[in-house]
């Protein structure tokens, strides 16, 4: 009897590892997904600044055609 209790309580132990266990990989993928999300909004405010850059130089190449200086 103390036997089935002993294998009772370590299966129930295992049990329990296993699912902190699976618990941990979730939470590890969660983050990873996180640091992908976080490099994308980097880059995507790198590229916003690039395009900001462009349309600024656009405008003032613009203001200097040569229909305005004649």
């Amino acid at each position: 009897m103390i036997g089935r209790k002993v294998g009772a309580s370590q299966n129930q132990i295992d049990a329990r590892l296993e699912t902190i266990s699976a618990q941990a990989v979730h939470t590890q993928a969660r983050f990873e997904n996180l640091k992908d999300m976080e490099k994308s909004v980097i880059e995507l405010n790198q590229s916003i600044l690039g395009y900001e850059a462009i349309m600024l130089l656009v405008s003032k190449t613009q203001n200097l055609s040569l229909h305005k200086y004649l």
